[in-house]
């Protein structure tokens, strides 16, 4: 992984650890047991409770990266190698304009080595 990514990487995962621990416990709350589906061509996310609960809780779906398993490299959302296949979507845009901004490299390389 390229050390700018590497170090970006280090600081979203506490956060965004955070964050899906909140949303499953939200979403637990309010359906029970679930699934989720995942329409890309229409970007949303739709979470449907199972067995007794039921309901319904659906948002907005950001395609902002993929990490294809073969080879190992994360292709931005704003890329044509990505949003050829699911569209362009403004949060991958405004990513790699910020940079651009911070002289970023790996957040303007439309795809950049990444091993798990």
């Amino acid at each position: 992984m390229e050390p700018d990514l590497r170090s970006i990487a280090q600081h979203a995962l506490l956060y965004s650890s955070n964050r899906q621990e909140a949303l499953d416990a939200a979403l637990l709350a309010r359906l029970g047991r679930y699934r989720y589906s995942l329409d890309l061509a229409g970007k949303r996310l739709t979470f449907r409770g199972q067995g007794g609960q039921g309901g319904e809780v659906s948002g907005r779906a950001d395609v902002i990266a993929s990490v294809p398993a073969d080879p190992q490299r994360l292709r931005w959302g704003w890329s044509p190698l990505l949003a050829d296949v699911v569209g362009t979507d403004e949060l991958a845009h405004r990513l790699r304009d910020h940079g651009r901004e911070r002289d970023l490299p790996s957040l303007v390389e439309e795809e950049v080595p990444y091993e798990i």
